[in-house]
């Protein structure tokens, strides 16, 4: 009877946590939450690695969910004729490269993280220029614009203070 209260109970917290993070890719363990999977585990009487199993279970599930409601509106804004298809293929190709870039920035310090951030950022804007994209749509890559709050130096690299 206790499993059926607490299973739920922590994949309801882990839910809030990922929602409250957004895409952001956060390790429970990590100086933000503490020991927040320990925590748990101890509370409730649970191994650590059944919550850390739910905890990730969560974060693919939200980053899953993220994914699709990214690539749908970049199909939307195809249909509307803002970009062409080509485009979309290429904003897709480059959000995955610049996924492996900004996870190479966690070990960097802060000046150093800042530093490369500011260089992928004009990088960035020379791209959108030659693939004929409005700078609006660096939105779409993290780095600001119509379509979010934008890209944070050194939030999304690996810096959790």
């Amino acid at each position: 009877m206790k499993k059926r209260v607490i299973i739920p109970t922590i994949a309801l917290i882990a839910i809030l946590g990922a929602v409250t993070m957004g895409t952001v890719s956060v390790s429970a363990q990590s100086p933000m939450y503490g020991n927040l999977v320990t925590q748990i585990a101890e509370r409730f009487n649970l191994k650590e690695s059944d919550v850390q199993d739910v905890v990730n279970q969560v974060r693919v599930k939200h980053q899953t969910e993220m994914k699709v409601k990214w690539e749908d509106r970049l199909t939307q804004a195809v249909t509307d004729g803002k970009i062409t298809e080509a485009q979309k293929t290429a904003i897709i190709a480059k959000h995955t490269e610049l996924q492996a870039e900004y996870s190479a920035l966690s070990g960097l310090s802060e000046t150093e993280r800042k530093a490369k951030l500011t260089q992928i950022h004009s990088e960035l804007k020379k791209w959108a220029t030659d693939n004929g994209l409005d700078s609006k749509f660096l939105g779409f890559l993290g780095f600001g614009g119509k379509f979010g709050k934008g890209f944070r130096l050194g939030y999304w690299a690996g810096k959790t203070e």
